[in-house]
């Protein structure tokens, strides 16, 4: 199975920033994420007002929010998650998009952006 591209939001950059003692198992999650972001770390398709994400545990208390191109447009999600045609274009089908990162109630509380 080929391996999927990371792209980092500006939004999970900064959260990880935030949280630098929990840098070594978030690049392990990140990595198997990468690897198959369907089934590894407990990745599921979220609904409500965060339908067309994922998200996937990296401690009892910490989530990722996160998309996978290829689900994204082959479900015809882009305009759920924000995507728009020209970042669409630019990214591979086999690429996931790390949006956002922290606690359990910040990582659900906004739907983040691609951008």
């Amino acid at each position: 199975m080929e391996n999927y591209k990371p792209y980092f939001a500006p939004e999970f950059l900064k959260q990880t920033e935030k949280h630098q003692h929990l840098k070594k198992i978030l690049a392990k999650k990140v990595r198997l994420l990468c690897e198959n972001p369907y089934a590894n770390c407990k990745s599921e398709l979220l609904v409500g007002e965060l339908k067309g994400l994922r998200s996937a545990r990296v401690t009892k208390s910490f989530r990722i929010i996160f998309t996978i191109c290829e689900e994204c447009r082959n479900r015809k999600f882009q305009n759920l998650v924000g995507c728009s045609n020209t970042i669409c274009k630019e990214m591979d089908l086999k690429t996931t998009i790390f949006l956002t990162f922290g606690t359990h109630d910040m990582a659900y509380s906004k739907k983040p952006s691609i951008k």
